[in-house]
């Protein structure tokens, strides 16, 4: 049975067949056990008080009507009316007639408080009892599991038991994902899995506490053209409006899918639409689902901004000289949302998404959120501490807060990341003992420097679990938003930021290709295509990530060097074919459903990818080498696009180098249209001592994957992790994270690289070293990393410059997230021979994916990815 504590309750990681729900403990099974619940003679029967939230009835109608689609018999639902005061067993028997003749047990649901046949069972049932009480008063917490006689005369049922109300809505979502419903069953047409008889497992419970991230959500932006346009089809009923119809009827699906991923929160489309107004039951909808409303960063109050002051309000958009106008503007935006669940968004920026004052007039700003408070207050009628309420530290207004502006400590902060993926601040000691706590606001999607991404799922679930897990460690916990543009095509991206922030301790940095093989048995019901559409989704995922889509163009990856562009098309072909294989075999069923999650992202990213290295395969060329020992095995050609490209080998006369030497040879290629490179031959007739271990220079370089180290050590307890598939190539390394730990240069937990190297510039090497474009992120602690070679001083190396002001971002930066990478290059004495590179960590946070050491000038050709890894002996 299950251990219940004070803490958060969950479980281990459970994957068995019986089951399709990620991530969480298996209740149910499709084989016979003593507890059955649908079988082909008898259906499912569900009962509910009449009394529980409205929301939690709707939901039992999606397990009524989702229970009917996977058994093919429709569930009786017994809405049970009793008294609040007393309820008595006999008052339930006279509702529930005779349990006597029937073989299955039933599915009990209810909320703790408000359901009246829940506090007759809480008060009958001494097994039941103890587990309720463990998840009193704990948010969304709950209790799923069998329960033996959980009422008097009621053998055992399958109770679903929440703390609120969204406690008890997860568990019936829960029991649906096990039972075999996607959550995308709808946004993504993924098939019901069909299953004529449905059994609890006993000893097995799926109950949970309160999740690791209070509110979880997203934010439908930059809506126009894909979600409008589908909307104006699909929710219109053919009528004309001055506004998209984003109406009740579109965001019940969204409330929904919000429901199913166990997140809470929502900020609504913002640039055409109004939410409070282009369907005057749009907020009453989402409170009876359950979901808590807000607005985003440049809309204050739960007021559409502009769209809303464009239509209601008066005057300037200026708190000093239309304070009137503007305090009766938000005073009805807060009376509006009163009734109804949310959080409040504070501040104040210019119309269209910009910075309110040139200046960063702090005393303005001060005044806003006073009078904001103020009006929450009056409303309220109770102190506007008492009412959930956010500040979203967004570009300019980060500025604002780092010269000083404050707000009250029970007022959410909301940190960002810079649009692309990286946080650009974390919670220090002091802001982590704040009432009102932080969270993070993160991206998807972008519309803004330095270009708009938005069309494919170009982001690394690497990348942002590591950002995340960073910032659930220093505390910022309190809401997790993250801008998702279209909604499509970011499912599983979605999916999975919505898995962890619901429960952080389940999903570590080793558990990601589980997650991608959970969640592909989940929405194509196949356990023996599982691995092989997970490992398709990864890798496309971190070839996307290499640079977005919108940023590619015909001379990013070298045609010459490396076979760069050759080798990118290569995987990408594989990625198609393996695709296209899994096509195949999937049933038929699955087939819009893989086309829209997987098929069509692989074959797009591919045309996408060769129509830009085709541009620069098109032409005719010629080749020369400037040395004798040089062969080639042609010197003209024409090539037409990527899949007629011709390779011009290159071979060496070992007998024209001398033992010992390295001599360079050069290959000129010339195109018809004027254009040349060259490619650099380093004929290097060396051997290493038969005792040494580890990287071998190769035509004067040694290039290193992270994770390829040859010792580590570990200082106070902290030592250099692994994150697999993050980044460009393999994977990457980073200090664990350790909150507040930092280490002075040389001191700090170690990685160690053997080399060996023939070559070296006047007696010294160049080390450049690939990182992640990590944001700096702790106040006076900027993100550093320490290198040395053999007993050399460690060099301390700051990758992201702290030269921006004013909430801005750093002049480089647009360089460094275009790419994904940041160079930095250190000169270290070393003459040929054995040598150990060291690179310490500094502060945590710091990541890097590759090392490329330098021992001959110019031996490193252009390439976007870098050399390839050298050899290792």
């Amino acid at each position: 049975m299950m251990r219940y504590s004070l803490s958060i309750l969950f479980f281990a990681l459970v994957s068995l067949p019986q089951s399709f729900a990620i991530g969480g403990p298996t209740c149910l099974s499709f084989t016979s056990t003593q507890y059955a619940i649908a079988t082909e003679s008898n259906p499912a029967t569900i009962w509910i008080d009449s009394s529980d939230w409205p929301g939690v009835h709707r939901a039992a109608l999606d397990l009524q009507n989702d229970l009917e689609k996977v058994t093919g018999k429709r569930p009786s639902i017994l809405n049970i009316t009793l008294s609040s005061n007393s309820p008595t067993i006999s008052d339930l028997n006279r509702q529930t007639g005779s349990r006597s003749s029937s073989s299955s047990i039933p599915i009990i649901i209810g909320t703790l408080g408000r359901s009246n046949l829940i506090n007759l069972a809480q008060q009958s049932s001494t097994n039941l009892k103890p587990k309720l009480t463990a998840i009193q008063g704990k948010w969304e917490a709950g209790v799923s599991e069998v329960i033996k006689n959980p009422i008097s005369g009621v053998t055992a049922a399958y109770v679903i038991v929440g703390a609120d109300k969204r406690g008890t809505i997860y568990g019936i979502y829960d029991f649906l994902e096990q039972a075999g419903v996607s959550p995308w069953y709808w946004w993504a047409d993924v098939p019901y899995k069909p299953h004529s008889k449905i059994y609890a497992l006993p000893n097995a419970s799926c109950s949970h506490g309160s999740p690791s991230v209070k509110y979880r959500g997203i934010f439908l932006n930059d809506e126009q053209p894909a979600l409008t346009d589908w909307v104006i089809e699909k929710f219109s009923n053919g009528t004309s409006a001055s506004r998209p119809p984003f109406n009740r009827f579109f965001y019940s699906k969204v409330f929904e899918l919000l429901l199913r991923l166990k997140a809470n929160y929502l900020w609504p489309t913002m640039w055409n639409s109004a939410f409070g107004v282009d369907d005057p039951l749009n907020q009453f909808t989402a409170d009876y689902y359950g979901i808590v409303m807000s607005t985003s960063h440049q809309e204050p109050m739960l007021r559409s901004s502009p769209v809303e002051w464009y239509q209601f309000g008066s005057g300037q958009w200026n708190w000093d000289h239309n304070r009137e106008n503007l305090t009766k503007f938000w005073t009805d935006g807060v009376k509006r949302g009163s009734p109804y669940e949310s959080v409040y968004t504070l501040g104040m920026r210019g119309t269209g998404d910009l910075p309110l004052d040139e200046s960063g007039n702090i005393d303005l700003l001060q005044r806003v959120v006073a009078g904001q408070r103020e009006i929450i207050t009056s409303v309220f009628n109770k102190n506007a501490s008492e009412v959930p309420q956010v500040w979203c530290l967004y570009k300019e207004v980060q500025g604002y807060y780092e010269r000083g502006m404050r707000v009250p400590d029970d007022v959410t902060l909301l940190w960002t990341d810079d649009n692309w993926g990286n946080i650009r601040r974390l919670p220090t000691a002091e802001e982590r003992s704040r009432s009102g706590g932080s969270g993070v606001y993160y991206h998807f999607d972008y519309v803004g420097d330095p270009r708009d991404y938005k069309w494919g799922n170009s982001h690394s679930l690497s990348k942002f679990h590591h950002q995340l897990e960073l910032a659930k460690n220093y505390g910022a916990d309190r809401i997790w938003i993250v801008n998702v543009g279209d909604l499509k095509p970011h499912e599983i991206s979605i999916d999975f930021f919505m898995t962890y922030a619901w429960n952080t301790t389940l999903w570590t940095k080793n558990d990601l290709d589980k997650y991608r093989k959970q969640w592909a048995l989940r929405e194509f019901g196949s356990d023996s295509l599982a691995s092989g559409i997970a490992d398709i989704v990864k890798r496309y995922s971190l070839l996307n990530i290499r640079a977005k889509p919108e940023l590619i163009n015909s001379t990013m990856y070298s045609l010459t060097s490396y076979r760069e562009a050759e080798g990118v098309m290569k995987e990408w072909d594989t990625l198609v074919a393996q695709s296209t294989e899994v096509t195949k075999k999937l049933s038929s069923d699955y087939y819009a459903a893989y086309f829209q999650l997987v098929h069509w992202p692989v074959i797009a990213g591919r045309t996408t990818q060769a129509m830009y290295i085709d541009a620069g395969y098109n032409q005719l060329w010629t080749a020369a080498a400037n040395v004798g020992w040089l062969r080639l095995s042609q010197t003209s050609g024409n090539i037409q696009d990527a899949s007629s490209g011709q390779r011009v080998s290159m071979s060496v006369d070992w007998s024209a180098v001398a033992a010992g030497s390295a001599p360079t040879g050069v290959v000129t290629l010339k195109a018809s249209s004027g254009q040349s490179t060259t490619v650099t031959l380093v004929a290097n007739r060396t051997t290493v001592p038969s005792e040494y271990h580890g990287f071998v220079e190769s035509e004067g370089l040694v290039s290193i994957q992270t994770e390829h180290y040859s010792r580590s050590t570990a200082v106070g307890g902290v030592s250099w992790e692994v994150l697999p598939d993050y980044g460009r190539n393999l994977s990457a390394v980073s200090p664990a994270i350790q909150v507040d730990s930092r280490w002075q240069a040389g001191a700090g937990p170690l990685l160690e690289y053997d080399f060996y190297s023939f070559n070296s510039k006047g007696g010294n090497i160049t080390v450049t070293v690939y990182s992640a474009p990590t944001m700096n992120t702790y106040p006076g602690h900027p993100i550093t990393y320490a290198i040395a070679v053999d007993g050399g001083a460690p060099i301390t190396v700051q990758p992201m410059p702290a030269d921006a002001t004013n909430g801005n971002l750093p002049a480089a930066w647009k360089g460094f997230v275009a790419e994904e990478i940041v160079r930095t290059v250190t000169t270290h004495a070393a003459n040929p021979g054995k040598h150990t590179l060291k690179l310490y960590a500094t502060e945590v946070g710091f990541v890097t994916e590759k090392i490329v050491i330098e021992t001959a000038a110019g031996a490193t050709q252009y390439s976007y990815l870098g050399p390839w890894e050298s050899v290792i002996v």
